[in-house]
């Protein structure tokens, strides 16, 4: 609106006219800790060289969604922003980037068997080695010997395609094939319950929301996401995804605004926000919980029970390989290696998850990142005083 001026176009001096001083901006505080975030980026950083790795990202989180540390390598140097020639370091990969999870998904998987009561952590099937679905044929992991009467908590432990087939039948209702009321359960518990393939809300810039295939598709594609393939997600979901189990089934929002601070420094916090109340009961979290225990004591994340002994950990490692570009397929000898899991297990009070992406070395998530995961847990449980249990 134009000034009010008198004839000559001299403004006059009303309430509309006079300048109000700008005001200062509102100041915030963190959830990060400084300390916590130190010993990420250091940790993260010598493992990704440790390995070979092409970069990598940790993130750790309290199991209401507060984050305490949020790193990549490689980084920059904000002081010597000129000096970057490869731009991808400025975006916070774990917000931002997408990737296929691999046997990771296999524990919200079979959190929908254990809600729905179609399984018990004791459930078992005859495991063959593979599995045909349609026209293709599903293989275990090379190394898996076929067996009859293995249990849930076995495929969680040794990482089992055909067993989690086999969980995808069962949550439909039929042993024997898999069936559009078990796809439409799995698309619902992964996008209305776990948040996947939709955006957290995190205060981040650029946050990708991932895809998921709907639930009309073909059951080769059902089978491929009940194991972690023909799907993609982002580290903070499934970290956050993960706390929701590990808090006994609440979804919070993940977040690194801790509170306003006010003038006399004090903080007015903000209280964690509550995207969905029980997305799975409190009776599948704690089976779920002690499953995913079998698989840091005698499974894939062994090495980080060797790193804790006294200490219960709960986690799940996943070995994914990378699309193609053009999506045909994919990148031969690529890999993606993850590990998130949450400790102490019997009383949770963090959540991490660490991704490792195209290793040097040979080997799955269990020589790449389950090592980084264990060390990040040995000094969490200094830092918190958290005795061991046992």
């Amino acid at each position: 609106m134009a000034a009010k001026t008198d004839t000559r176009g001299i403004p006059i001096a009303t309430a509309d006219n006079i300048v109000k001083p700008p005001q200062n901006g509102i100041n915030y505080a963190l959830t990060i800790d400084r300390n916590i975030q130190a010993m990420a980026e250091q940790r993260l950083a010598e493992q990704i060289t440790a390995v070979k790795a092409k970069s990598g990202s940790i993130i750790i989180m309290d199991t209401d969604g507060a984050v305490r540390a949020m790193a990549n390598f490689p980084t920059f140097d904000p002081n010597a922003y000129s000096s970057v020639t490869d731009y991808s370091v400025f975006m916070n990969q774990t917000v931002s980037s997408q990737f296929e999870p691999g046997s990771g998904m296999k524990a919200f998987a079979m959190a929908i068997g254990l809600d729905q009561q179609k399984i018990t952590p004791d459930t078992t099937y005859d495991d063959t080695g593979s599995v045909k679905v349609a026209d293709k044929v599903i293989n275990n992991a090379e190394g898996d010997k076929p067996g009859a009467g293995k249990s849930m908590t076995v495929v969680l432990r040794d990482s089992l395609n055909t067993g989690m087939v086999f969980v995808l039948k069962m949550i439909g209702g039929n042993a024997d094939a898999i069936t559009s009321t078990g796809k439409k359960l799995v698309y619902e518990y992964y996008t209305k319950h776990f948040g996947f393939g939709e955006r957290t809300g995190i205060e981040q810039a650029a946050e990708a929301a991932g895809s998921l295939p709907p639930a009309n598709r073909d059951d080769v594609t059902y089978a491929n996401m009940v194991f972690g393939q023909g799907l993609s997600v982002t580290m903070i979901q499934m970290t956050t995804a993960m706390a929701a189990i590990a808090n006994g089934g609440t979804l919070y929002q993940p977040r690194l605004v801790a509170g306003e601070v006010k003038a006399d420094g004090s903080v007015l916090p903000t209280s964690s926000k509550i995207l969905r109340s029980s997305v799975i009961s409190q009776k599948t979290a704690q089976d779920l919980g002690t499953m995913l225990q079998v698989v840091v004591q005698r499974g894939s994340g062994y090495r980080a029970g060797q790193m804790n002994p006294g200490y219960k950990i709960a986690g799940k490692t996943g070995t994914a390989q990378i699309p193609r570009p053009d999506g045909k397929g994919y990148i031969d000898g690529a890999n993606i290696g993850s590990f998130v899991g949450y400790a102490p297990a019997d009383n949770p009070r963090f959540v991490v998850m660490v991704r490792i992406n195209e290793p040097g070395v040979p080997g799955f998530a269990e020589t790449t990142t389950v090592p980084v995961f264990g060390d990040v847990c040995k000094w969490l449980f200094k830092y918190y005083a958290i005795a061991p249990t046992s």
